[in-house]
């Protein structure tokens, strides 16, 4: 389970006990059938610690120009939006994006 607040989740709320999740926490209902918790539910939000803005870049070979394009092409196969289609694209993005930074020697902090 990506993240894995599921130790936590059955804490009874005692003002002490906090965990800080990543937007792993959201997607697990996407990636996995059942969960020991429910995401929304078993956790009262506190206050947000970042706000990461997103950006969207392809390579120059791509042949979209914008999002709009990108996404139509997406929906040409239909596996894709399924909640199985979309643990494995990103499956498969973790693991493409691994290999870069262990190929490119790149430190993530």
């Amino acid at each position: 389970m990506n993240g894995a607040p599921a130790p936590r989740s059955g804490t009874p709320p005692d003002g002490h006990t906090l965990i800080m999740v990543s937007v792993t926490h959201s997607i697990n209902t996407t990636l996995y059938n059942k969960l020991p918790y429910d995401s929304i539910k078993s956790f009262t939000p506190v206050t947000p610690v970042a706000l990461l803005a997103d950006v969207i870049a392809v390579h120059p070979s791509v042949p979209v120009k914008s999002l709009r394009e990108q996404l139509a092409s997406q929906s040409a196969d239909p596996y894709r939006d399924t909640p199985a289609g979309f643990a494995e694209l990103i499956r498969n993005d973790i693991a493409k994006y691994g290999k870069i930074v262990r190929d490119t020697g790149l430190k993530v902090e």
